[in-house]
């Protein structure tokens, strides 16, 4: 063996040893590190850190205490990108309607609209323009004057527009109190029925969705609706269908 090559393997026998030593040293400050990336600069995580520290100066020999500290380690990064992950979707997911939905959540407002488009057009092809116009403003004005005098038939017509407002406002509460699955499909109104109390709704939860998330939401709920209270009424026979009854 020539000079040099005893050198290099008097430099890399102290090298080694010199890592042995480490070793250990550095698989705690690993595990210290895991503690904090995983549960954050919390309690937890310090009462985790002396718990993973005292794991490791149990492990036999110095490489084993190196190569355990990394497994926590990479654990740590790998629950670190599934919250990411979730928390990212969780907040970017928004409910997505396709054009059934959209004409489904809206058919009372295009129902009326088109009622009321085919009626103008109607009365221009049987009158005048300006008659057709008259007409109009005289059935406004008819409908307007009714429901001021007569309390009965106001108190119908506010409760009729608080059965096509409700919907939308309670779809608005699940988008806003995150109450959907992760493909970003939030339960299911199915129909929505004036009472004496207020209105009363009935949903349909998808996988994904319980019943606890609306009741856990009670509040966000009501205050979407303009409502003083929200109370939610599970099914007795099957658990995807929720009744929610908005209290006026």
């Amino acid at each position: 063996m020539s000079a040099n090559e005893a050198l290099v393997t008097i430099a890399l026998g102290l090298i080694a040893n010199e890592c042995f030593e480490v070793a250990p040293w550095l698989a705690r400050k690993l595990v210290r590190w895991s503690a904090i990336f995983k549960y954050g600069d919390t309690a937890r995580a310090r009462v985790r850190a002396e718990e993973l520290a005292a794991m490791i100066d149990d492990r036999p020999g110095n490489l084993l205490k190196l190569f355990t500290a990394c497994g926590f380690a990479f654990g740590a990064l790998g629950a670190a990108a599934h919250r990411a992950v979730n928390s990212g979707r969780r907040s970017d997911c928004v409910p997505r309607r396709n054009f059934v939905a959209v004409f489904w959540h809206w058919r009372y407002e295009l129902a009326i609209l088109i009622g009321v488009f085919s009626g103008f057009v109607t009365l221009v092809l049987i009158l005048t323009p300006t008659w057709a116009v008259v007409v109009v403003l005289a059935v406004t004005t008819v409908v307007v004057g009714t429901a001021a005098f007569s309390p009965a038939f106001g108190r119908y017509l506010i409760a009729s527009s608080w059965r096509v407002i409700t919907p939308h406002r309670v779809r608005t509460a699940f988008s806003q109190a995150w109450i959907y699955t992760r493909q970003g499909k939030s339960p299911i109104v199915l129909t929505t029925r004036r009472e004496p109390f207020g209105e009363r709704v009935h949903l349909w939860c998808r996988a994904g969705t319980s019943p606890d998330d609306l009741i856990s939401a009670r509040e966000l709920l009501a205050a979407a609706c303009w409502a003083q209270d929200v109370r939610v009424n599970r099914s007795p026979r099957y658990a995807h269908l929720v009744t929610l009854d908005v209290i006026r």
